[in-house]
């Protein structure tokens, strides 16, 4: 899934690295086995009360929201669709 997300991560706009690009995009994929997702992993992580469990997830944390950060405000309504 790395590999996929960063092949569709090339020239990103809005000054955003690839790896950031990439990091927005493996979060939001439908994986094929929905409970092993990075978006289910990660979300179980922030929600457990040992915070410590976050630790694994700190580069990954710091690289996606320096790209969310970068990226220009807009208001829009978003719909994510789980199956």
């Amino acid at each position: 899934m790395v590999d996929i997300a960063l092949q569709n991560s090339n020239e990103p706009p809005d000054g955003i690295t690839t790896d950031e690009s990439a990091a927005i995009h493996i979060y939001t994929i439908q994986w094929p086995d929905t409970h092993d997702s990075l978006y289910k992993l990660l979300n179980r992580a922030l929600r457990d009360e040992r915070r410590n469990e976050l630790k694994p997830w700190f580069s990954y944390l710091k690289l996606i929201l320096t790209a969310l950060y970068k990226l220009p405000p807009i208001k829009k309504t978003l719909w994510r669709a789980v199956r």
